[in-house]
Formats: C-alpha cells, sequence, structure tokens
C-alpha cells in the first residue's frame, strides 16, 4: 500500500512495483498529481469533509512533480481515514450503546481501530453494535459532508482480556475443567490488572463502584 501513501523510493525490485502501481491505478494517479497541483496552485488540499491541509512554498520539479510531495499524497489519506471518518462511527457507536442501554464503554482509538471495554454477558450485543456503528460510514458521510463514501468498509474484530498471548489463553482454558489448578491461577490472572489509570497519575479509588468523591458519573457504566 506505500505507494497509495505517497511511497516513491526504495530498492529498485520496489521503484518497479511503485511503477507498476500507477499504471494499474490510474484513478489513483490521476488523484495524486490534482492533489499535487492543488498544493503547487493553492498551498493547499481540501478534504471532501472540508479539512485543509496547507503546504506553503511547495515548487514543481523538473520530473512533474512538487517538493513535499508524499506528505501531499499522505495527509488526505491518513487524515480521512482517522480524523472524519473514524469520528464519525465513534459518534454513531456511542448513540447506540446509550440508546440500547448497554454497559459496554469506549474506551480508546488506535489509528482507525476502536477499542471497547466489554462489560461481561455483553459481547454478543456488543460486537452487533460496534458492526453496525461502522458499516453507517456511508450514509454518514452523505449526510454530514455531502460526500458519498463507496469504497468497501472492511472490518476486523478480535475479543480478547487483559491483553492475555495466545499462549496464556490456552494455559487459562486448561485450567477451566480443574478447579483447583484454576484457583491457583488467580494470582498470575491479577498480575495483568492495572495496578492504576494509564490515563491519570493518580491511583484508583478506594471502591470502584463509588468513584472518586466529588465527581459525577455513571458507575453502572464506568464512567
Amino acid at each position: 500500500f506505500k505507494p497509495l501513501y505517497g511511497g516513491i523510493l526504495g530498492t529498485p525490485k520496489q521503484m518497479h512495483y511503485y511503477r507498476a502501481f500507477k499504471n494499474k491505478y490510474i484513478g489513483v494517479t490521476a488523484w495524486h498529481r490534482k492533489l499535487q497541483n492543488d498544493a503547487f496552485m493553492t498551498n493547499k488540499v481540501i478534504l471532501p469533509s472540508g479539512r485543509q491541509y496547507f503546504f506553503p512554498n511547495v515548487e514543481r520539479l523538473r520530473s512533474g512533480s512538487v517538493t513535499n510531495s508524499t506528505a501531499i499524497k499522505n495527509y488526505p489519506v491518513q487524515g480521512f481515514a482517522t480524523a472524519d471518518l473514524l469520528p464519525i462511527a465513534l459518534i454513531k457507536l456511542k448513540n447506540l450503546l446509550t440508546e440500547r442501554n448497554l454497559k459496554t464503554i469506549i474506551c480508546n482509538t488506535v489509528h482507525d481501530s476502536i477499542v471497547l471495554d466489554v462489560y461481561p454477558e455483553e459481547e454478543e450485543k456488543a460486537i452487533k453494535t460496534l458492526k453496525e456503528a461502522m458499516m453507517c460510514l456511508s450514509n454518514e458521510c452523505e449526510r454530514r459532508y455531502g460526500f458519498k463514501y463507496t469504497m468497501p468498509i472492511g472490518i476486523e474484530l478480535k475479543l480478547g482480556d487483559l491483553n492475555l498471548s495466545a499462549d496464556d489463553w490456552k494455559k487459562l482454558k486448561k485450567a477451566e475443567a480443574d478447579p483447583v489448578r484454576y484457583k491457583d491461577l488467580i494470582p498470575w490472572l491479577k498480575s495483568f490488572y492495572f495496578k492504576a489509570s494509564p490515563a491519570t497519575f493518580d491511583s484508583p479509588p478506594e471502591k470502584l463502584s463509588i468513584g472518586y468523591r466529588g465527581l459525577v458519573g455513571d458507575p453502572g457504566r464506568g464512567e
């Protein structure tokens, strides 16, 4: 995918691949050319969402390309995915979780991925809700930006707990059938717990159900 993000340099074999990519995906090549021309003529590129990236002092090169071409081609791809599309899915997901009275909460995002803290026994509902939020992107783009997003939306789901590795899960599954052995694993499982919230420099409250005194939230949803 490097050519899509503006990559142009590499080994001889990589350079051959980049040229083949440009020849095969002529639509992407034409779009890259337009981005560079826009940046050269106006010192900015404008995304379908209205987001603008400014590129001052862009100069034309003898090759026909422009200076700072990698960033000019990269920002619209990365920025549109993470700064325009993902927030739409997040807003839709938050609204759906609230409407359905789920206790599952959104706890993080990583690039174009959403991380949920899934409440026990809500796994299936959380997965269904997450899929629904992600699949709304086409309609929400048109409603919010006046732009019909037609790219296929692929969804990859991973369900885990406490950042356990595959070997850790195997160890835990084997112990489930043996109550004595399972009991011995409790201290091992607790070693994966956070000793404090990673978002603060403070210690967790004495009682999680009560939270920090003086702060108003919804303990049932972890807020």
